[in-house]
């Protein structure tokens, strides 16, 4: 399949920017490759309405060619260093100019929402259901009685004491 020189380029910064926020770790949780970060967000900015499309992509095409004038150095910002990228999107959440911020916060909110989307990651932060949903396609652990506790304590609090 020929791809765009857009779309493209929205691929390599999507991977560039997921290997910032989700890298690979020592304590267990999954990371950006074992969560399909790549393919899984380019389908979400695939699917998402085309009115909203343009602004994501947006967003991870100017992260990946605009880094230049960003960042201290030259070249795109999927061929920096996994360390240069930390730091640079760690700058980007302190620097006193919004822009700047609204950018680091805009990757991070949208690769976040692809991220916790996944069944490895809902099973490593130990996620579960209250009800059965037949149409989910993620088995979770069922907790039908979690909720009925709530209501035992909450009628407890309620009472009035003499």
């Amino acid at each position: 399949m020929n791809q765009s020189f857009i779309d493209r380029t929205v691929r390599a910064s999507v991977q560039a920017t997921a290997e910032v926020y989700f890298p690979e770790n020592d304590f267990g949780a999954p990371d950006w490759r074992e969560t399909d970060m790549v393919e899984r967000t380019i389908l979400y900015l695939q699917d998402i309405p085309p009115n909203t499309r343009p602004m994501l992509y947006l967003l991870f095409f100017a992260v990946e060619w605009l880094a230049p004038f960003l960042l201290a150095g030259l070249g795109r910002f999927s061929k920096r260093s996994l360390p240069f990228r930390q730091r640079a999107i760690r700058r980007w959440n302190t620097w006193n100019f919004i822009v700047f911020r609204f950018l680091a916060e805009g990757l991070k909110a949208q690769l976040t929402m692809t991220y916790m989307s996944h069944p490895l990651v809902q099973e490593h932060m130990g996620v579960w259901k209250a009800c059965a949903r037949e149409a989910d396609p993620y088995q979770r652990p069922l907790r039908p009685d979690f909720l009925a506790q709530y209501a035992v304590e909450d009628a407890a609090a309620r009472e009035v004491t003499p």
